[in-house]
């Protein structure tokens, strides 16, 4: 099961606990504004009031109506610092504005708030956790453990700030790694390799050691005076690392390395030659280090209109490539340099304006594919899934898995989701998994006392609990404001711990066991989760179609009608804000087995027995996991989604995914049975991907939703099915036609 950057409060306070101490590492000016001219600035537009001089990865402020008429402090690029009659200070657009005065100061990159890189979660990994105030590292393997997902790309100078704090007789080094060039995986680690370690030791001292790729040992090493457990600040003056300084938490420079220029480094390209940073992390055998106040910030552009934006590039790019690299506009044959170009040349011709939620904005539309925004009064930006599902009043779902967060590109695709499915992490077998036998049984000897903590709002605290995946993922879901739907309370499989599958436990013990998990789940995460899945495919489990003996535990056990009810009452009586669903895999499908019709009827007549009895659900989701060869047809499709909605249930968000292994169906099902010819996979599957967001729009569904964030991550892979490539992204994290497809779908429902 499986870019835009959204300032939240969580990187906003660590913005602020870091910054607090090292603005004077860069430069601030003062400007006291002046007596106010006649005539005053004042906006012709509605326009956004952001923190900094842009929208993407800033914080806005305040929504600024026509007429407002404020002081204008500085501009940089094409945004001005302003100033608000109540006293706000912020950034605008340039262009938003007329009756400015005859000079203003012009802003360096030293005057404004830079952009910040949220790369907190590439520390996520084996030995890595991330909590909202600090990030963890400790040995996982006892031989020394390394953490580390990911890239991400420079346009400009950046800059990183934190403390370092090694726990004591617990190793003697630890480090925070900055990488050039991709780690190397095979052979000697070291060769080829570019790499700034930035290391505490075991006498808390701040060391740098630089290697250039040409020997093991550090071809350039010294030690920092700053104590490492106080906040400092390394910065990159430009993209490349090509000079550096390291500022104490005072601001001050206290040292400064040219690695083009450094004797015994070979860097004369510096530390990032092609402008990417892998980022990670290493601690020695027993070592355990924490970073508190992590913050990666990039300098801004300031350039905000569409030809301008050296990001424009890239999304062309994007485009072009999930066409084969060459696209025909208007019967000319372009690549990606070529359209580009055109682009720069004569923007207006590739633009379109549109209404989002009753907002004016502009559209770059590329054969009817929308490919970036512009809300009036703001920049242009890359266009995302979530713009077009926010004006379409619709939930987006992706998956979030603890290992999916922590590679940057996929939180990059998580940017089209509103909301996250937590998948993995909340299953009883993550949560629960060291739970002894014996765990079990002082829940059952004490029940009564802990039904009374239940009634109260509260769970006892003392078991141990495994909320380490968990956690990271719902701090990011809060931190992005996305919407949580949480699988799965009532799984079987795989889902039940070995400590409840063979504890020999009697039925009434059971279902206390089943209540308890409930509980402790709901109430540990009330308020951060929307919408709970009650119980994944077990109506296919109990017809025996799929799985093996563990996936019919429950329906043995308690009956899985009964096993619905008491997760379900359970839920709503301790989280009624919250929303139920229930979840089944192939119901869509029209030809799979010669035993489908009788496994929908069973699913019909299991949700309307849950509704007789009163069960509290609201909505069923379906994970269509579909075969290009063998697409679900439209018309069938729409009949199985009207008998869920006419029965007054929404349909959430499908887990939708469509596999291109051309030899044989999914490995979840036989018989091999082609129904489509197929020429191009890539163009099919996109088609099948927009039916199947056409029919969900057209069925009037709450919410639509893919099964994996990209091809590289999908859940098939891990099961055999390496070929599967299911899903709208490939493996490079590169959208591919499937995903144009569906954000055209979406974006000619918008009115």
């Amino acid at each position: 099961m499986k870019r835009i950057m959204i300032t939240s409060l969580v990187f906003v306070m660590l913005i602020s606990a870091c910054s607090t101490k090292t603005t004077s590492a860069i430069p601030t000016v003062s400007i006291t504004p002046t007596e106010t001219s006649v005539p005053q600035p004042q906006f012709i537009q509605e326009s956004a009031l952001y923190s900094g001089p842009g929208n993407i990865g800033y914080t806005k402020i305040a929504d600024l109506p026509v007429g407002d008429k404020v002081t204008a402090l500085g501009q940089f690029g094409d945004f001005l610092k302003i100033q608000t009659q109540d006293g706000q200070e912020g950034y605008v657009l340039h262009s938003a504005m007329v009756d400015l005065p005859d000079s203003l100061p012009q802003l360096s990159t030293a005057d404004v708030p830079w952009i910040n890189l949220d790369m907190r979660y590439n520390f996520v990994g084996d030995g890595g956790t991330v909590t909202k105030d600090q990030i963890k590292i400790s040995d996982f393997f006892g031989s020394g453990t390394g953490v580390g997902n990911g890239s991400f790309s420079l346009n400009s100078a950046f800059r990183i700030c934190m403390t370092l704090r090694l726990e004591k007789n617990a190793g003697e080094y630890a480090s925070v790694l900055l990488m050039g060039t991709p780690p190397v995986t095979e052979g000697d680690w070291w060769r080829g390799l570019i790499r700034l370690d930035i290391g505490a030791n075991h006498q808390n001292r701040l060391q740098l050691c630089i290697n250039d790729g040409t020997s093991e040992q550090c071809n350039y090493s010294t030690f920092v005076e700053i104590p490492t457990d106080q906040p400092f600040t390394v910065v990159f003056d430009d993209p490349q690392g090509k000079v550096m300084h390291v500022l104490d938490q005072n601001g001050q420079d206290v040292l400064k390395v040219d690695v083009t220029q450094q004797s015994g480094l070979n860097l004369s390209d510096g530390l990032f030659p092609a402008q990417t940073v892998w980022l990670g992390a290493w601690v020695n055998p027993q070592a355990t280090l924490y970073i508190d106040s992590f913050l990666a910030e990039k300098a801004p552009s300031g350039k905000a209109s569409l030809e301008d934006i050296p990001d424009l590039n890239d999304w062309i790019e994007d485009y072009v490539n999930a066409y084969g690299d060459k696209v025909t506009i208007d019967g000319v044959e372009m690549d990606a340099e070529a359209l580009t170009k055109a682009i720069r040349q004569d923007s207006t011709v590739f633009t379109q304006l549109k209404k989002f939620n009753g907002k004016d904005v502009s559209v770059l539309l590329i054969n009817g594919y929308p490919l970036a925004i512009q809300f009036l009064g703001e920049p242009w930006r890359k266009i995302t899934g979530r713009d077009l599902v926010d004006a379409l009043q619709i939930d987006l779902a992706m998956p979030g898995l603890y290992s999916d967060i922590a590679d940057p590109a996929n939180r990059d695709i998580l940017t089209n989701a509103n909301m996250l499915t937590l998948t993995n992490d909340l299953l009883m077998n993550v949560v629960f998994k060291d739970f002894t036998t014996e765990d079990w049984r002082s829940v059952l000897n004490d029940w009564d006392v802990i039904q009374e903590e239940f009634n109260s709002g509260t769970y006892p605290e003392d078991y141990p609990y495994y909320w380490d995946q968990a956690d990271p993922v719902l701090l990011f879901a809060q931190a992005h404001h996305m919407k949580v739907r949480a699988q799965t309370l009532l799984c079987g499989g795989d889902c039940i711990p070995d400590s409840v599958y063979n504890g020999n436990f009697s039925k009434e013990e059971i279902k206390k066991i089943l209540e308890f998990t409930t509980s402790v789940t709901v109430l540990r995460n009330k308020g951060k989760v929307d919408e709970w899945t009650v119980e994944n495919e077990q109506v296919i489990a109990d017809l025996n179609k799929v799985g093996n003996e563990m996936y019919g535990f429950w329906m043995r056990e308690i009956g899985l009608i009964p096993a619905t009810e008491l997760v379900a009452r359970t839920v709503k009586k301790l989280d009624p804000e919250s929303n139920l669903v229930v979840v089944e895999a192939f119901l869509v499908e029209d030809q799979v087995g010669t035993q489908e019709p009788e496994f929908r009827e069973a699913f019909f007549t299991y949700l309307d027995e849950l509704q007789k009895r009163g069960v509290p659900f609201d909505g069923v989701d379906i994970e269509n996991g579909v075969w290009v060869y063998n697409p679900p047809k439209a018309d069938f499709e729409k009949i199985i989604l009207e008998q869920i909605t006419a029965r007054g249930l929404y349909l959430s968000a499908p887990e939708t995914i469509v596999v291109l292994t051309p030899n044989r169906l999914p490995f979840w099902y036989e018989p091999v049975v082609k129904t489509a010819e197929v020429t191009d996979p890539l163009k099919s599957q996109a088609e099948v991907f927009s039916q199947i967001t056409q029919t969900y729009l057209d069925v009037g569904a709450k919410a639509i939703g893919f099964g994996d964030v990209g091809d590289k991550w999908s859940w098939m892979n891990y099961s055999g099915a390496t070929d599967a490539n299911p899903s709208l992204f490939d493996d490079d994290a590169r959208p591919k036609q499937a995903y144009y497809a569906v954000m055209k779908v979406l974006y000619d429902h918008l009115p």
